[in-house]
């Protein structure tokens, strides 16, 4: 086989190895909070730039250990018509989320990562865990 036969075999080779990779994942860049627990986090994950609206709890100081940190954030209610404007590509929901605005938001295609109660250390845990992988933090710093 001749070296530019060879050449062209090794550049076959390398376009279907790029084609069988799995995708990269985008970090998401508009992210929506609308539950306590989930503001906190966000605000400890992300940079500002990337969250679009956390609930109105975060700015709570007698509630939210972030108020401070969350001051000057827009803030949502957690009603779909304030939060599609918002063009979100991650909502992060609580088992408390009204079930109608998950609904609505899923029905418009947009990824809600809805979290259960955690009840434990271990369940903790693996919700910071899930949060973390879902907002692109996942491989690097991890919150617990």
């Amino acid at each position: 086989m001749g070296r530019g036969a060879r050449r062209l075999l090794a550049a076959l080779a390398t376009a279907v190895a790029l084609a069988a990779a799995p995708p990269v994942l985008a970090k998401p860049q508009r992210v929506v909070s609308l539950n306590l627990c989930t503001d906190q986090v966000a605000v400890l994950l992300l940079p500002r730039e990337r969250i679009a609206a956390l609930s109105f709890l975060a700015l709570d100081r007698e509630l939210s250990a972030v108020a401070d940190s969350a001051a000057g954030l827009p803030t949502v209610q957690g009603m779909a018509e304030e939060i599609l404007p918002l063009q979100p590509d991650l909502v992060l929901a609580g088992s408390f989320t009204t079930r109608p605005t998950v609904a609505l938001l899923r029905a418009r295609g947009i990824k809600v990562l809805e979290l259960g109660l955690a009840d434990d250390f271990d369940a903790i845990r693996a919700q910071l865990r899930q949060v973390a992988d879902a907002l692109g933090s996942g491989s690097g710093r991890r919150p617990c």
